[in-house]
């Protein structure tokens, strides 16, 4: 008896083996799928945690989703068919399309207001947004990532706010995609693909743009990301139109696979011109391996408008780009320089692709005032070149320029400088770090007048010298001082107090006259001898050197 029961439970321990594991859902599991209309077999659906909806919310509220309505006041931030997803199947799943019930809305909520749906999720703990679209029988269908651990997910409503008295252009803004080219060859960065994101920006939107009430500048902020994804930020830029214009300190890499560039929108030409999309090019590398695009586009205003900060969001939809049909026959060659000069093509993020078999040049350009120092090809020196083929490629490989900068050494007599002294009125050092500089001194024995900067023991030399800053680079014309002391690494204000000591011959003397006798008084042969006497004397003694004599 006991045998055959021992058989009877292994028998059902090998049956239930082979059942998915979506059999094993407890029946709150089915519940909640079934509220929410989801019709999906390859996922799990359960309860979200608290904070994970509070925390979806705020994000609704950041981008100006999820209206409210109580008589003239408007509030956002309003969530519905919030849950966790799981993957039910034995592999992983990297995303998922769902389809699931439109919510229903309150009164509250202005359906009448609403144009679609749109997705918060947080994939492993990162909010990401997608968009949705309507499908027969009053349902929504959209494309989430699914983390390690599952997606907690939201479902927020757009509005058109444009016939209600909000005058910030909130709601819906339209849409946004992605469209990947093909692999081509570029000058500047060899074999790259190219991507074309488009934003179709809604009616509403635009009517309520040209309201005489929106008076502000904003901008429009893309986050593109992707897994393994690299672009050449530099390159990113709009297809040619009179409203947007590229904010190159707002282009970026963001983190690893993450980049936003920022376009800045000028309203008056918006309410006066022809309304067209927002094209953005960029460039990246050939995948070898599928990306999964994702972003969204911010719409903001200034901190200075009335209403500050996010006044709209449009996310992408989740865009899989697979690698070019001919991906293995591409080899990467890796390009890296020093400060001072360049290698051409320079890559996206340092990578060149060339396709097997093929030829690729390099230029190496010294910026001015350096000089190539070495060149090595994978690890090995070919010295100062300024050109290098890679022919018949058939690996990976790697290119490093060094540069250096360019110096010069001069040789001058004592007699020499004398007769130079004699043909100048003005002495410039622009250094940037310094002691006591003997050129210095020679310079004021000649009666030049000093235009230095105020670094190491330069202002003790120039005791009671005209210090300029670049809020005040102005001399006044009776300044009786021994030198002008300057900011170190500012060529505006250098340029500045040249061009007016050049011009005030009588005050460019006078100052050359002080420093002549600043010398003579301070820096003879007796008062320096006496100054060391009394110096090592102190010392011997223990006694402080630097007290007053």
């Amino acid at each position: 008896m006991k045998k055959r029961m021992l058989a009877w439970i292994m028998t059902m321990c090998m049956v239930l083996s082979l059942l998915p594991v979506s059999a094993f859902a407890v029946e709150g599991e089915e519940d909640l799928k079934a509220t929410l209309g989801i019709t999906n077999n390859d996922i799990t659906v359960t309860e979200i945690t608290e904070d994970n909806r509070e925390e979806l919310s705020a994000a609704a509220l950041d981008r100006r989703w999820g209206l409210y309505a109580e008589g003239m006041n408007f509030s956002f931030g309003y969530i519905h068919s919030a849950c966790h997803i799981a993957s039910s199947e034995d592999r992983a799943l990297e995303y998922v399309t769902i389809t699931m019930a439109k919510p229903k809305q309150s009164p509250g909520e202005g359906p009448n207001f609403t144009t679609g749906w749109a997705v918060l999720a947080l994939v492993d703990g990162e909010l990401v947004t997608y968009p949705t679209e309507k499908v027969e029988n009053d349902q929504l269908k959209f494309t989430v990532r699914l983390g390690e651990s599952g997606t907690d997910l939201a479902l927020s409503h757009l509005s058109d706010l444009s016939e209600t008295q909000l005058v910030h252009a909130v709601g819906d803004w339209g849409t946004l995609t992605l469209i990947p080219g093909e692999v081509s060859y570029n000058d500047s960065l060899g074999y790259v693909r190219s991507y074309k994101l488009t934003l179709s920006i809604s009616d509403n939107i635009v009517q309520s743009l040209k309201n005489e009430d929106f008076r502000y500048n904003f901008s429009l902020a893309f986050y593109l990301n992707s897994i393994g994804l690299k672009i050449d930020a530099d390159s990113i830029s709009f297809e040619k139109n009179d409203l947007f214009e590229l904010d190159p300190e707002q282009t970026e890499k963001v983190d690893d696979g993450c980049y936003m560039f920022t376009a800045d929108v000028d309203i008056n030409a918006w309410k006066n011109d022809h309304i067209e999309n927002v094209i953005g090019i960029s460039y990246a590398a050939p995948n070898t391996e599928p990306l999964l695009f994702e972003g969204e586009m911010q719409a903001s205003l200034p901190s200075t408008s009335f209403w500050p900060g996010m006044i709209g969001c449009v996310p992408l939809p989740l865009t899989v780009v697979v690698p070019p049909e001919d991906v293995d026959t591409y080899h990467k060659i890796t390009v890296t320089q020093t400060d001072g000069g360049k290698i051409s093509p320079r890559g996206v993020e340092g990578e060149v692709w060339v396709p097997s078999g093929e030829d690729q040049t390099f230029t190496i350009t010294p910026d001015q005032g350096y000089h190539i120092k070495d060149v090595e090809v994978n690890g090995e020196s070919k010295g100062a070149i300024k050109e290098y083929t890679f022919e018949n490629v058939t690996d990976d490989n790697t290119i490093t320029a060094t540069f250096a900068e360019n110096t010069y050494t001069i040789e001058v007599s004592p007699k020499e400088l004398e007769e130079l002294f004699e043909t100048w009125s003005i002495f410039v050092l622009p250094t940037w770090f310094e002691g006591q500089p003997v050129s210095l001194l020679e310079a004021m024995a000649a009666g030049l007048c000093p235009a230095v900067s105020a670094v190491g023991g330069i202002p003790q030399v120039l005791e009671g010298g005209k210090r300029v800053d670049a809020e005040d680079n102005s001399l006044p014309r009776g300044f009786d001082g021994c030198g002008v002391l300057l900011p170190p690494k500012d060529p505006k204000t250098l340029a500045e107090t040249l061009i007016l000591l050049l011009r005030e011959e009588t005050l460019r003397e006078r100052i050359g006259r002080r420093a002549r006798n600043r010398i003579l008084q301070e820096y003879d042969i007796k008062n320096t001898v006496d100054r060391l006497v009394y110096f090592y004397g102190k010392v011997c003694k223990k006694e402080e050197p630097w007290a007053e004599k």
